[in-house]
């Protein structure tokens, strides 16, 4: 059965703006000379959140050998430092440097930005109402993501 017509726009307006996303974080990971997975983990540890391996491998849902690299990666950059923990030598704290904060910050306010200017070229009412649709279609495709694996 052939979806509706606003359906097949949606889907391919929604493609577009992922593309252009997407186009726009290459440039700036280029730019960084970061991968997307030392990106990742880079903005991970900046958020202030995640501070372990375990951590990070379980919420960025990468195995322990991409985050293990990125790691190492990272603190080859000086952006990122790890330590011994005091109390259990299996434990190594992870802190990012002033220039991996500075980087992170700046690749966050790189994404963020395109968006904001964006957003703002829009009216409230716009703002508001693609908010309130783009929500319902974020819990959609969560609900449907849930299905699949069951």
């Amino acid at each position: 059965m052939p979806h509706p017509p606003s359906v097949v726009k949606l889907a391919h307006v929604l493609e577009a703006i992922l593309a252009s996303m997407s186009r726009k974080e290459k440039a700036a990971l280029a730019r960084a000379r970061l991968s997307p997975s030392q990106a990742r983990v880079l903005s991970a540890i900046g958020s202030g959140r995640l501070t372990r391996m375990s951590e990070l491998t379980g919420n960025l849902r990468m195995s322990k050998s991409t985050v293990s690299s990125s790691l190492d990666a990272l603190e080859q950059l000086s952006l990122l430092v790890r330590s011994r923990h005091s109390g259990d030598r299996r434990v190594y704290p992870i802190q990012l440097t002033d220039r991996g904060r500075s980087l992170a910050r700046r690749i966050q306010q790189d994404q963020e930005g395109a968006l904001i200017r964006a957003a703002a070229e829009l009216t409230p009412y716009q703002r508001k109402t693609l908010a309130s649709a783009l929500d319902a279609l974020l819990e959609a495709l969560v609900r449907t993501e849930k299905e699949h694996r069951e």
